[in-house]
């Protein structure tokens, strides 16, 4: 029962959608160029960000990942990318948030807050 589905994303929130995209670049997209791609070239796992599979490995930068695969944005944006993941996927029952800390903890209690207070308010009615 899709109810049960849970679906995990990375998600970035701040209060305008450069200010996120300039955060998720300095953590995210850090934490993807130094660990995460290297470590995924040729596997199920890279294979997994692609929404074209005959995509290079190379093609997987952080611009994509930001614009295709992680929630990256101001509330209303992330609010519309989550509506457009729960329609694409057929729906799920929870949203499961995976964050990279930031070597600002301000950036990521922020984050949260906006998800909490401004972001899941906008997409209640999903559940």
């Amino acid at each position: 029962m899709r109810s049960e589905w849970r679906i995990a994303r990375d998600i970035l929130v701040a209060p305008t959608s450069a200010k996120a995209r300039e955060r998720a670049r300095a953590v995210m997209g850090r934490n993807y160029v130094q660990h995460q791609y290297p470590n995924r070239i040729g596997t199920a796992q890279m294979a997994s960000t692609k929404l074209e599979p005959s995509m290079a490995d190379e093609a997987v930068t952080v611009d994509y990942l930001m614009e295709n695969v992680w929630i990256v944005g101001d509330p209303s944006e992330c609010a519309d990318k989550i509506r457009q993941l729960h329609e694409e996927s057929g729906g799920f029952g929870a949203l499961l948030t995976i964050t990279t800390d930031s070597d600002d903890a301000g950036w990521d209690h922020e984050s949260l807050r906006l998800l909490m207070e401004d972001v899941a308010p906008r997409v209640a009615d999903l559940g």
